[in-house]
């Protein structure tokens, strides 16, 4: 499984931010980084208060997911 291409990817310390034009693509990438969020815990990884698989309406009609 992979995301599909972002319209816009930030990077932070624990978490990135992938920015998409349409919830399909969005829900497509929160699948992608739900899949990738549970191996991560398993392996005892701490994403602080953010939490992957998130999906957020942003002003300009686009949808951010919260990534591993």
């Amino acid at each position: 499984m992979d995301y599909p291409k972002p319209l816009e990817h930030e990077c932070g310390c624990k978490v990135s931010w992938r920015t998409y034009e349409s919830l399909v693509e969005a829900e497509q990438a929160a699948k992608v980084a739900a899949v990738k969020r549970d191996a991560d815990l398993a392996e005892g990884y701490d994403f602080g208060y953010q939490w992957p698989s998130t999906i957020n309406q942003n002003d300009d009609s686009t949808y951010t997911v919260v990534c591993p």
